[in-house]
């Protein structure tokens, strides 16, 4: 009897031993399930918020009070309106940055001077590694036109435009050269069209610069231009209020006038090819938004003119979403 009680019990041990272990690994298994599911919730609720973002960059680029004009003063670019406006929407968790991309140069319609001129200039102030002259030849044979330095038979030629910085950077000319380190200069947008458009409002002055060298002149009067242009964008007015250029100044006379230089014959020819790649009204533009716990997650979207067919009215629209 005793022998069949130690047997029971031995028995009802091991039931007990097996039912904990089915316990333990139950809530380990909820624990880990709860865990899976709490990250997916934070991830869903801070994709939305980058998106909401987004739209809400997009929103302050439509709100513009002049639409028609755009320069470094404009609301969408102060930052401290963008914090409030994220803020008031429940988006206080991200960062938003908006960039004008006619403030850059457009590697699919920059010239071959052009894109020299800015990779050399760019080389001088330590910005890139590379030959100047190669990278620019390598960007106008991927782009299926013919360059000054001829034939060349590792240059890949794709007859297109970019869709990407990055497609340039994966040329051997810029083997050296990420896209990080040209994104605030170079662009790809728009993808259609010959001539690149730059706002003079606000592209660096390196930008100008490249822009500048694209002309048939005299060196020393297309640096005196540059610089007088420059000096006119770093001014304000007797209220202390920032100027910049209007539509009326897009035209060679009235430029010179403003910026303060005389109707020289040379400096009108300069001055009329330059305003041929120049506006004042940005259409494209690059919004980043960025988590504030976790920098390395961020979307980039390209948002650009899109016309609704059914009334006929151009409205902004997103070309691009970019997901790190």
């Amino acid at each position: 009897m005793r022998k069949r009680h130690g047997s029971v019990l031995i028995v009802a041990l091991w039931i007990l031993l097996i039912l904990s272990v089915l316990v333990v690994s139950l809530s380990f298994r909820g624990s880990i399930e709860a865990r899976i599911a709490r990250t997916l919730y934070e991830r869903f609720v801070a994709d939305e918020q980058m998106r909401s973002a987004v739209y809400i960059g997009m929103g302050l680029i439509e709100a513009d009070e002049e639409p028609l004009l755009d320069t470094v003063n404009d609301r969408w670019k102060n930052e401290d309106i963008i914090s409030t406006t994220l803020a008031n929407a429940g988006c206080d968790n991200v960062t938003l940055t908006i960039t004008d991309e006619e403030s850059k140069l457009n590697i699919n319609g920059a010239s071959e001077e052009m894109l020299t001129a800015f990779f050399m200039r760019a080389g001088n102030e330590h910005l890139l590694d590379g030959e100047p002259e190669d990278m620019a030849a390598a960007v106008m044979v991927f782009r299926g036109i013919g360059t000054k330095k001829g034939p060349a038979l590792d240059l890949q030629k794709k007859g297109r435009p970019f869709y990407a910085l990055e497609e340039m950077c994966l040329l051997p000319a810029f083997k050296h050269v990420t896209a990080g380190q040209v994104q605030e200069y170079l662009t790809v947008y728009p993808q259609k069209g010959n001539i690149p458009v730059v706002n003079i409002n606000t592209a660096p002055l390196n930008v100008l610069a490249a822009v500048m060298a694209g002309t048939i002149g005299d060196d020393a009067v297309k640096k005196e231009l540059l610089t007088a242009i420059d000096e006119y964008r770093h001014t304000v007015t007797e209220d202390g209020a920032p100027v910049h250029f209007s539509r009326k100044d897009l035209s060679a006379y009235r430029l010179l006038d403003t910026v303060g230089l005389t109707r020289e014959v040379k400096l009108v020819s300069i001055a009329v090819q330059f305003l041929r790649y120049m506006t004042i009204n940005s259409q494209y533009f690059s919004l980043q938004t960025t988590l504030k716990e976790t920098p390395g997650r961020s979307v980039t979207a390209i948002i650009g003119p899109s016309t609704d067919g059914a009334a006929g009215a151009s409205s902004l629209a997103i070309l691009s979403w970019r997901r790190q």
